[in-house]
């Protein structure tokens, strides 16, 4: 009896542990800058159970972006927006320009019509995840604005009490952009503001009509021409592109691989966005 009291006690440990550790840490990380060996590059420090690393192993990229409360006037999540992590689970209500069948109706100051039923009720999805479910209703997730203005309040789900995904990532927030071939640029990879405008390649698992061939050592098809070229994007824009062609940004490494290079639209001498995002920078 003794021997089950100890067991069931160590196994509450555990999975509070476990628990306090996934979020915490993230906390640690996205707090403090000492984690980062070298910014430009993304390379994180490993952390040891004697620091103060509430148990983390190491930081992970911390790429975030804002929850909005389903309606502004809700009490029940204080209608505050949050800071949430990609890779944490929320509602998801869509977004689009030209509405149509199962789109609720346009409100007032706004200029986008909103939906819960994407086509059924989503209560607990990544940010990806989300964000695929909005473009495969040939939607995309609303921004911080469009949320605040309460653009998809009432549409159903009981969305308007949750915190639901938007689209917009908090000010400062940076990705890197990677050289279009690796001994093309001065420097690799460089951080960018999500708002600035840089230069936009795409990388799929599956490939087809479109892709290129598969590079060596590349476990990706890339492409240039999605499907025309794109010179010019922010951050969000530039991952909606390559959602809408089936594929999405290609990873640092993948890019530092070449995974893209040759692909078209004279990108090889510039920098690409990646999906690699910076904390604590």
């Amino acid at each position: 009896m003794k021997f089950l009291f100890t067991l069931t006690l160590l196994s509450s440990f555990l999975k509070t542990e476990v628990t306090a550790t996934f979020y915490e840490c993230k906390e640690w990380c996205y707090d403090i800058s000492i984690p980062w060996e070298d910014a430009t590059f993304g390379k994180v420090q490993k952390c040891d159970f004697d620091e103060n690393c509430n148990g983390c192993f190491e930081c992970p990229n911390a790429e975030s972006y804002w929850a909005v409360c389903g309606r502004s006037s809700s009490t029940e999540c204080e209608g505050e927006p949050i800071v949430v992590y990609a890779e944490e689970a929320h509602e998801v209500r869509c977004c689009s320009e030209s509405g149509g069948t199962g789109w609720g109706a346009k409100k007032a100051d706004c200029d986008v019509w909103g939906r819960s039923e994407v086509p059924d009720c989503k209560y607990a999805e990544t940010y990806d995840s989300a964000q695929q479910i909005c473009a495969d209703i040939g939607g995309r997730l609303c921004t911080y604005t469009e949320l605040q203005l309460d653009c998809t309040a009432g549409t159903g789900c009981l969305h308007d009490d949750k915190h639901v995904w938007s689209s917009s990532a908090p000010q400062n927030a940076k990705h890197l952009v990677v050289c279009g071939t690796s001994d093309n640029c001065g420097v690799s990879a460089i951080a960018a503001l999500i708002e600035e405008a840089h230069e936009v390649r795409c990388c799929s698992e599956s490939g087809g009509t479109g892709w290129g061939d598969k590079n060596p050592n590349c476990d990706v098809w890339g492409r240039s021409e999605v499907p025309d070229c794109k010179h010019a994007e922010t951050y969000d824009s530039a991952k909606q592109v390559c959602a809408d062609i089936g594929g999405r940004l290609c990873t640092k490494e993948e890019l530092e691989g070449d995974c893209t290079a040759g692909t078209g639209c004279m990108h090889d001498d510039d920098h690409i966005w990646s999906s690699t995002a910076l904390s604590g920078v």
